[in-house]
């Protein structure tokens, strides 16, 4: 390996590994069905940054109540949702939903959040019944006749983001050469630098651009074959 290959292999490693390391926050979610008068811990939502600058979201329970019980027993209330960034400790977000029909769907919740990723803040928060995973069709208006659910609520996570992952120069990559090309018809200076040598800092993005895209192209096939 050139040195200037080395140096090249170094630069694209580095950058590489800022673009794809990790960088994560997370949303704390409470429930309360008095119409806010006393909360109860729900579970977090925990915002990953994937390799192609946009952000996956992933729910963990952390309740230790009964929650099919408490939403048996209080169906005619409304079902609350407060989540809480850790990134936004004096903001709130309130959603809520009825009590029956997250029994209809069995505790699945599915939840909405609108984020700012560069900046990562959460602009929006927003709590469905998963209709998935509801036996029939969610019908709110025969409540009673929903049956106490057991286990752990679950959910599926939404995140809505505008980054965008940006692509190689390859105007000026084109301009330049071109301008070499007229310069030596010119009969000018001939620049003797390897090719490499001279267009390294247009290389390298094509190079990072091929390898994220390569990566994020598994992943998002991955994903869709699932919930």
């Amino acid at each position: 390996m050139t040195p200037w290959s080395y140096v090249i292999y170094s630069l694209a490693l580095c950058v590489f590994s800022t673009i794809v390391s990790a960088s994560e926050w997370t949303v704390n979610l409470d429930y309360s069905l008095s119409n806010g008068d006393s909360w109860s811990s729900l579970g977090v939502i925990v915002l990953k940054r994937s390799f192609d600058g946009n952000y996956t979201g992933s729910y963990k329970s952390t309740t230790t109540d009964n929650l099919g019980v408490r939403l048996s027993e209080a169906q005619s209330s409304m079902y609350q949702v407060r989540g809480k960034s850790s990134t936004q400790p004096n903001r709130e977000f309130l959603s809520s939903t009825s009590p029956c029909l997250i029994l209809q769907s069995r505790l699945f919740h599915v939840f909405w959040v609108s984020v700012d990723g560069e900046r990562q803040i959460v602009q929006s928060l927003t709590v469905f019944p998963d209709s998935v995973a509801a036996e029939g069709q969610l019908d709110s208006q025969h409540c009673t006749a929903n049956p106490q659910v057991k286990g752990e609520p679950k959910a599926v996570v939404h995140v809505q983001n505008k980054a965008v992952l940006p692509s190689p120069d390859t105007q000026s990559f084109v301009q330049k050469m071109e301008r070499e090309r007229k310069a030596k018809q010119a009969g000018g200076e001939a620049d003797n630098r390897s090719f490499i040598q001279k267009y390294w800092m247009y290389i390298v993005p094509v190079v990072l651009f091929a390898l994220v895209s390569n990566m994020v192209a598994p992943q998002e096939e991955g994903q869709g074959g699932g919930r």
